[in-house]
């Protein structure tokens, strides 16, 4: 009995220490799962300024070649020869397209001949007025047979002069067969094919000259007067990259009937990456000049429908709600509360800071 008692006393002991050991392990476990601590964020800031500046709006245009031209012909005739294609470049006074002109030819040949003839018509006129004139002196010959032979003479002369201009029209007529580029450029499209008929005045290829390029965009008619005043813009392409710094070239100084915006050129810098028919935003004063708080737009963070900065101060970082009023080159202009200048905003690692998050600056 005694034996018996002491055997269920160590299987206690056993059962409890078990028990501990398990606990002890469980707790082990548990805390190496346990994360560690967040690290800072590592994130590059800019200051807060505040500047005298304009505000400004973004508009939408398209990249155009300044010098857009359909050239066309003068003449009307078969296509023989179309000398490019779509994406050619060409020199100026290159010839683009030969039209048919084997008729004209004939024609020239056949006038060529008539002034042959007439030549000989009138050095025979001449011949017999030279006799007449002699036996009109000696009153050997009427008055009437003189004047006969002298207008002879003279319209001989009329019918050659006629049949050298008829040569001159005939040769100027047949050298506008060909069709030569009025400028150096690009050929963006071909308009005909070999075979096919053209009439006077009809384009053959379209040419641009993709070394002038500009921006057309419309400009509200109550920013006009901000605009003239500004010599260069900033230009975005759709496509992304830098900005391209663009200068004024015109404006033109009749308002859209239904839009009332007036067209503004600006002219892009020459360079590789930028063709014709892209699309692009400007920037474009749109009131007088203010005093502003701006921030970099990289400072910029979309929270649902508000915008925020994350200011950094004492190593952590407290978001800002900003009211975004427009933008003046890389910078924005913004209203918010509890923003002052001097303040250091995140322009780089921003995008998933919380509040009072811990952060590290780097360079």
């Amino acid at each position: 009995m005694g034996r018996m008692l002491v055997f269920d006393r160590v299987r206690m002991v056993m059962f409890v220490c078990g028990a501990v050991f398990l606990l002890y392990a469980g707790s082990l476990a548990a805390a190496e799962k346990q994360p560690p601590g967040r690290p800072p964020a590592k994130v590059v800031v800019a200051p807060v300024r505040e500047q005298q500046i304009a505000r400004t709006m973004v508009i939408t245009g398209t990249v155009e070649a300044d010098l857009d031209s359909l050239v066309a012909s003068e003449l009307d005739g078969v296509v023989a020869e179309l000398l490019v294609t779509e994406g050619q470049r060409v020199k100026k006074g290159d010839c683009l397209c030969r039209l048919n002109g084997d008729l004209l030819e004939r024609q020239l040949q056949v006038e060529t001949r008539e002034i042959e003839h007439l030549t000989v018509l009138h050095e025979k006129a001449k011949t017999d007025f030279s006799r007449i004139e002699q036996l009109f002196e000696q009153e050997a010959a009427a008055r009437q047979l003189f004047d006969d032979r002298f207008y002879e003479v003279r319209r001989t002369e009329a019918l050659i002069a006629v049949g050298r201009a008829r040569v001159r029209h005939l040769t100027a007529e047949l050298a506008k067969k060909a069709i030569y580029a009025p400028f150096a450029g690009l050929v963006v499209e071909k308009l005909v094919e070999v075979g096919e008929w053209v009439g006077a005045g009809q384009a053959i290829c379209r040419l641009i000259d993709d070394r002038q390029l500009v921006v057309t965009i419309p400009v509200p008619a109550a920013s006009v007067a901000y605009v003239r005043e500004q010599s260069s813009f900033l230009v975005y392409l759709r496509e992304g990259g830098k900005p391209l710094a663009g200068t004024t070239n015109r404006l033109v100084p009749v308002a859209d009937r239904q839009a009332r915006s007036l067209p503004f050129l600006i002219n892009l810098p020459a360079g590789d990456g930028v063709f014709a028919g892209m699309e692009a935003m400007v920037e474009i004063p749109a009131a007088p000049p203010a005093r502003w708080l701006t921030v970099p737009r990289d400072a910029l963070v979309t929270g649902g429908e508000q915008m925020r900065v994350f200011v950094i101060a004492d190593a952590m970082a407290q978001p800002i709600p900003v009211q975004v009023e427009g933008y003046a080159g890389e910078d924005a202009l913004v209203v918010a509360d509890g923003l002052q200048p001097g303040m250091v905003v995140a322009v780089r690692g921003n995008e998933r800071l919380r509040p009072s998050q811990p952060v590290e600056i780097i360079q």
